[in-house]
């Protein structure tokens, strides 16, 4: 199966992929490459700082666990 997300931090990527600041907060410091792909190899990436990727998971995790309790 084809992985469909990745998410590296920047300081692993390389030439100006190195760069690039949290979309949701602006830090430029400690700032995660989260890259979706879909099938076809199309892709498209968004950039979080630790401190917003944590937020995210942790919003994905309620909205999960209330699925779960939903049904």
């Amino acid at each position: 199966m084809k992985e469909l997300f990745k998410i590296l931090h920047r300081s692993e990527l390389d030439g100006a992929e190195k760069y690039g600041s949290c979309a949701s907060c602006g830090k430029e410091r400690d700032v995660y490459k989260i890259e979706f792909t879909s099938d076809n190899t199309d892709s498209t990436s968004i950039s979080l700082c630790e401190d917003c990727l944590y937020a995210f998971g942790n919003e994905v995790y309620e909205m999960y666990m209330a699925e779960i309790i939903d049904h």
